[in-house]
């Protein structure tokens, strides 16, 4: 299933409003908000585009600390390395795993970068079961996290 969230001014981008009605925090909150009252929980994201591989834990409302978002950030398999280790803990945010280089400037050559490059795999077995990995350039599973249905 896929959810996506519209504005209902949409004078500026999303994320460029920060936490007025237009911004990425508004709208977060709200899907958040939305998943949590429709009882849908362990919600999966798969993200990329961050030149470094980290998975994410949200649980984003003390009243209710058995709601649980998960994040799999993959990539890059091919580009430029960007690690960034500082993440928001606003949304009780908890980094699960980490898959990056130190700094930018600490792999020089190709040859270098290729340990850090991944992609993400998703299978479903016949019962329902999400097993979702992280997995470097010769598919070797670098880490991995099996879901059930709720």
């Amino acid at each position: 299933m896929c959810l996506f969230q519209s504005p209902l001014v949409t004078q500026q981008r999303g994320w460029s409003g920060f936490d007025q009605i237009t911004g990425f925090e508004y709208e977060l909150k709200n899907l958040f908000t939305f998943l949590r009252d429709e009882k849908i929980n362990n919600s999966i994201w798969v993200t990329t585009d961050v030149h470094f591989a980290e998975v994410f834990r949200y649980a984003p409302f003390s009243d209710t600390p058995d709601f649980k978002v998960h994040e799999f950030v993959t990539g890059p398999l091919n580009a430029g390395l960007f690690p960034n280790r500082d993440f928001d803990t606003g949304w009780g945010t908890e980094s699960l795993f980490f898959y990056g280089p130190q700094s930018m400037s600490s792999t020089k050559t190709y040859d270098e970068a290729k340990k850090w490059m991944n992609y993400g795999a998703v299978t479903i077995d016949e019962n329902g079961l999400m097993t979702i990995s992280v997995r470097d350039i010769k598919g070797e599973v670098l880490y991995e996290q099996t879901m059930y249905p709720e």
